[in-house]
């Protein structure tokens, strides 16, 4: 179940002017105007407006130089990208307003709240480690800075939302317990209705039924007709609650008006929720036309989340990368300046020594551990392909007899694996791209996208289309639709045993292991296992 983030919609360090309505004569009461209709359309619901006055006011503030102003204005685009789910967009704003703010007076206030939003998108993209270590970073500075209250209870809740989506449900449930008092002593409805929400997609986790219906009843009726995400998600939860009750019937009008309000809201993580639960209660109540429709729904909005979250995460890695490169060249130039210095000639060159052989076993130990993974996916990979290939064999007898006209397996074999005799690959190039492709496979998992194709896969990995061909015939013994369909078997295999899945459809199985159609799940998954995949459940999925 999604959570609710907590945003900020401004940083809270710049004094508001005391007008009661703001004219337009200066450039200065302009901006402040701006800023408050901003605020006001947040509330509100209407984003694309929130998103237009951020705009308008980035606009003024630098043109005339409000450099506090610009901050906000820089944050609160980011919360809109955050808002339609284009993470990469909203963590390269909140970087940018993190060097915007190192200029301003109020710079450790400003920092602290910016971390909270980083940390929220950390959560959205599946980053919950980091969002985890960053929630608590804001905490530590929450007691060093003089920050807004909000900014506590922000990181509480972004802590929950991190813990939950690990599996510990006990710590998210007392994360938001404090938000909800908190909340409750604020006064703040848009606090109180979070922490309900997200209490409520707790209550239903732990299969606390009764409990999901009171709180998400509870967060409608402290928004009454305010259209918000926040009770875009209390539909949800009540819908899903009755349908997990039983009762498809009271469950198909709440999730109707949740597609209804996310879709207008553009919140994709919503909408996913919204059809992917919409298109089981249509399966309960047997309007099985409509359940494939939002089914379709959701497998699209699915790969769009997917490419989003891909995107973000480079852009991280790639602040990551460029962080520590630029404390690389700061180190070298402190170190040229000692250099200088004749008497700590010495000590520099005993600490530079210490840090390079500290580096350099890292770097080791970390190589062994890849290559034992490797060594161990390998063993599985080719121990799979040992029980497919006698499967193969009786596959080959039977079209072999099948007469004239017919194709045998050897002639389908002979062709996915052609000469490389004027190959540029040595045989140590193709281990390195062995060993690169097995770890791309195991981390990455790009078989999970419904669309991979050979092409494809080769950009991700950054090489040729011949040089994965020959890795794959030449190292694997696979072509490239064997080798695919073994981890999207793996896959299925996986989830079928998984106590997260025992109660899931075949088809929805199919889907999250890469395959378009149950047809071509059902075949592959025979041909790989000797079972067809309903058989494979009732005899290993509920041993």
């Amino acid at each position: 179940m999604p959570y609710l983030p907590i945003i900020f919609l401004c940083l809270f360090f710049f004094p508001a002017y005391t007008q009661e309505r703001l004219s337009l004569e200066t450039a200065g009461q302009q901006a402040q105007y701006y800023l408050e209709e901003l605020q006001a359309r947040y509330r509100d619901g209407d984003y694309e407006l929130h998103k237009a006055y951020s705009d308008s006011l980035l606009d003024i503030t630098r043109k005339y130089g409000f450099n506090d102003l610009e901050v906000m204005a820089i944050v609160n685009q980011a919360v809109y990208y955050n808002h339609v789910n284009d993470y990469e967009k909203a963590l390269e704003r909140y970087y940018l307003a993190l060097e915007q703010s190192a200029s301003i007076s109020s710079r450790d206030v400003a920092r602290t709240v910016i971390l909270v939003n980083i940390g929220n998108t950390y959560n959205n993209i599946g980053a919950h480690d980091k969002a985890i270590s960053t929630m608590d970073t804001v905490l530590l500075r929450s007691r060093r800075y003089p920050v807004p209250p909000h900014t506590e209870i922000s990181a509480y809740n972004g802590l929950a939302t991190a813990y939950s989506q690990l599996d510990d449900e006990k710590t998210a449930m007392d994360y938001l317990l404090k938000v909800k008092e908190k909340g409750e002593q604020l006064k703040d409805t848009a606090i109180m209705v979070t922490a309900l929400n997200n209490l409520s997609s707790s209550y239903l986790e732990l299969q606390q039924y009764d409990r999901a219906l009171e709180t998400a009843s509870s967060s409608l009726q402290l928004l009454q007709d305010r259209e918000t995400r926040g009770k875009t998600l209390a539909l949800i939860n009540k819908g899903l609650a009755y349908l997990r009750q039983g009762e498809a019937g009271e469950a198909l009008g709440y999730l109707k008006r949740s597609v209804a309000l996310a879709a207008r809201q553009k919140s994709r993580e919503l909408q996913m929720e919204s059809h992917k639960y919409l298109a089981e209660c249509y399966e309960a109540l047997g309007q099985l036309e409509d359940s494939y429709r939002e089914q379709k729904h959701y497998t699209r909005l699915v790969g769009e989340k997917m490419d989003e979250r891909t995107g973000a995460l480079n852009l991280d890695h790639e602040k990551e990368k460029t962080e520590r490169e630029e404390n690389l060249a700061l180190a070298h130039r402190e170190k040229e300046v000692l250099k200088e210095r004749q008497q700590w000639f010495i000590a520099v060159i005993a600490i530079v020594l210490s840090v390079l052989t500290v580096l350099l076993v890292s770097v080791y130990l970390k190589r062994k551990k890849l290559e034992k993974r490797h060594t161990h996916l390998l063993k599985n990979l080719l121990d799979i392909t040992e029980e497919n290939n006698t499967l193969k064999s009786g596959i080959q007898q039977v079209a072999e007899s099948s007469g004239p006209g017919g194709a045998t397996l050897q002639d389908t074999e002979n062709e996915t694996e052609p000469q490389y005799k004027n190959s540029s690959l040595t045989p140590g190039d193709r281990r390195k791209l062995m060993e690169r492709i097995t770890e791309f496979m195991e981390t990455d998992k790009p078989y999970l996208d419904l669309d991979l194709d050979h092409a494809l896969l080769a950009s991700k990995l950054g090489i040729s289309n011949n040089h994965l061909s020959e890795v794959l015939n030449r190292c694997f013994k696979q072509n490239f639709y064997n080798f695919i369909n073994l981890y999207r078997v793996n896959e299925a295999c996986n989830l079928m045993q998984s106590e997260d899945h025992k109660d899931a459809k075949l088809i929805s199985i199919a889907y999250d292991s890469g395959f378009k159609s149950k047809s071509s799940f059902n075949r592959v998954f025979k041909l790989h296992t000797g079972y067809t995949p309903s058989a494979y459940r009732k005899r290993y999925g509920e041993a």
